[in-house]
């Protein structure tokens, strides 16, 4: 049975002394807990004939007691911490290379692929965070009611269906780099990559949460020696190989040279018939 002792065990009576004497002097004013703990351990109803459980005594005596968990307004919470979370993703594209100076397609491409990883991160927690919630408890409803004025609707839609939403430039990013080209005189190398970027966005949208994106070589690498090393970002995903120290701008008489180089590289990576690096 549950009983521990009982009032003719030899000891009772010292452990009833011992147990109001701690109550007194070690938790004043945790008296009544010790002797509802002594009643639950002996299955001693108080003088209102109710009965005590350990466990829920034992909490309450060291300040510990049950709490309902609220999954509604947890969901607050990580809808804030998503928010943040896709502004730093989008800060991985824009921050390095939107402060001015001379940047290279190969960047572009890189910053973008550190920036879809980081995203990708992002939105598989708050996938599993939505779905952690309707396992403790809250409705369809509940859930998306927080959701609503804070996610739009499509994100919410993909977030749901458990499918990863790209990062995707808009035309704001685009005029800056527009401007940086301009204001030191040289080419665009966003509107060199973006056909590119184009085409990591439709490998990219709709792949499932829950694992990992794809690594894609990145097809404007150039390779200086053996040693690959990145000068503009800290958080470059696993796999994904950076070499932004030196970047090479093609020159006049080596333009055709790199332009055959892409296009193999591309080739490589999408295959012969790609409309972009195909023949």
């Amino acid at each position: 049975g549950r009983r521990l002792w009982t009032d003719e065990t030899p000891w009772g009576d010292a452990f009833v002394s011992g147990i109001k004497h701690l109550g007194a002097t070690q938790l004043p004013g945790s008296l009544p807990a010790f002797e509802r703990l002594y009643q639950a351990a002996t299955d001693t109803p108080d003088e209102y004939g109710r009965e005590f459980e350990i466990p829920d005594e034992a909490l309450g005596l060291f300040g510990f007691r049950a709490i309902e968990v609220d999954p509604v307004t947890a969901m607050k919470f990580k809808i804030a911490d998503f928010s943040t979370g896709i502004r730093n993703a989008r800060r991985q594209f824009t921050g390095p290379l939107l402060r001015g100076g001379e940047i290279s397609p190969e960047q572009v491409v890189d910053q973008f692929q550190i920036a879809n990883n980081a995203l990708y991160n992002v939105q598989n927690k708050i996938f599993k965070d939505y779905y952690d919630g309707r396992l403790l408890g809250a409705t369809e409803r509940q859930l998306d009611n927080e959701f609503a004025d804070r996610v739009s609707n499509i994100s919410l839609r993909f977030l749901k269906a458990g499918r990863f939403r790209p990062f995707v430039p808009s035309e704001n990013i685009e005029q800056a780099f527009r401007d940086n080209a301009l204001a030191i005189g040289r080419p665009n190398a966003y509107l060199q990559s973006r056909e590119f970027l184009r085409s990591l966005i439709a490998r990219y949208n709709n792949l499932p949460l829950g694992g990992s994106l794809p690594v894609i070589e990145n097809p404007f690498r150039q390779i200086l020696g053996e040693g690959i090393t990145s000068q503009m970002s800290e958080t470059t995903p696993q796999g994904l190989k950076v070499n932004l120290t030196n970047p090479v701008v093609p020159r006049t008489g080596s333009t055709q040279t790199n332009m055959n180089q892409t296009a193999e590289q591309g080739q490589k990576v999408f295959g012969a018939t790609d409309p972009i690096f195909g023949s």
